[in-house]
């Protein structure tokens, strides 16, 4: 039975809500924390700050660290002070003045090393779904990791089709700089259907898949979905600059799924907003079944390593580099 002559006979049916799932990247920075060094012995003087604690961002000199304990009697000599902080444009932190001990007070620790290159130096980054801008970290695109074009079937399988939700819809904001434009790099991998489109612009995705397979090929710029048949579109809308992809270009009237894993990288603006769109215009779709026959499976991608019942398409940031 096609699809189409399926939709007729559920065309009744009422479709269930489709799931989506929102991922947030992490903008977070981690301090380490260094030793420093030992308490002296009997006439040596005392150990300088224990651990030296994280300074401010991008500054050479350091905050004051854990006081050391002092000396045993005897004259006091200077000891060092841990290292700085190694996170990406922290800044490192001095010793604090050793306690006093039985007899004469440790003497003062020495500066500690200054913080690890900040994001715009070799050795420099930022954590995924952001960019760096004038030596700093900024949180872009974190919140478009993880969502999802969710159609699961939601009713039985009849030949090589299933009911499943009829529209499914998620949005995200970019965050970023006022004013500022990036070029974000997504990862889209799922199980879809073929549709046929007609103009836009091909050749802008590279296949991420095992073997340079990935289906690369079905990633449009500006097409126009056929109007004569019912075979699902997956669609991604960008607000600013204004711009409309979709994902599953091909041929109309294939009753088989298609694994796709590729990467494309689109102009965004801050403050956009990301439509996700997922239509089976009207309730039905090819349940998920290869050219074997077979469910695909969609490696490291939930719920692998099971098959998902149905199509799907997840959407991962790469990278977001500045305009």
């Amino acid at each position: 039975m096609s699809k189409r002559s399926l939709l007729i006979s559920v065309s009744i049916a009422s479709a269930a809500s489709a799931l989506l799932f929102a991922g947030c990247g992490s903008n977070s920075s981690v301090k380490h924390v260094a030793g420093g060094g030992a308490g002296g012995a009997s006439g040596a003087a005392g150990a300088g700050g224990t651990h030296a604690a994280s300074g401010a961002s991008n500054s050479s000199g350091g905050s004051s660290g854990h006081a050391g304990s002092g000396g045993a009697s005897g004259g006091a000599v200077s000891s060092s002070a841990g290292e700085g902080g190694m996170a990406v444009s922290e800044a490192g932190a001095g010793g604090a003045t050793a306690a006093a001990g039985d007899a004469n007070a440790g003497a003062a620790g020495e500066a500690g090393a200054g913080g690890a290159a900040n994001c715009s130096e070799p050795g420099g980054s930022c954590p995924v779904g952001s960019a760096c801008e004038a030596a700093q970290c900024v949180a872009v695109a974190g919140s478009l990791s993880g969502l999802r074009w969710d159609l699961p079937c939601t009713d039985g399988h009849a030949t090589v089709n299933c009911v499943c939700p009829d529209t499914v819809m998620h949005t995200a904001q970019l965050q970023g700089t006022t004013g500022a434009s990036y070029q974000v790099t997504l990862l889209f991998r799922g199980i879809v259907e073929q549709k046929t489109y007609s103009g836009g612009t091909t050749g802008l995705a590279v296949n991420e898949g095992p073997g340079g397979q990935g289906n690369a090929a079905y990633f449009v710029e500006g097409a126009t979905p056929s109007a004569g048949d019912t075979f699902n579109i997956y669609e991604l809308d960008v607000s600013s600059p204004a711009q409309t992809f979709y994902l599953n270009v091909g041929s109309s009237g294939i009753d088989q799924t298609f694994l796709i894993d590729y990467q494309a990288t689109i102009t965004m603006d801050a403050g956009a907003t990301v439509t996700l769109t997922g239509n089976s215009l009207g309730g039905v779709e090819t349940f998920n079944r290869g050219a074997d026959t077979n469910p695909v499976v969609v490696p490291d991608v939930p719920p692998a390593p099971a098959a998902f019942d149905g199509q799907f398409v997840q959407m991962d940031v790469v990278s977001v580099l500045p305009n």
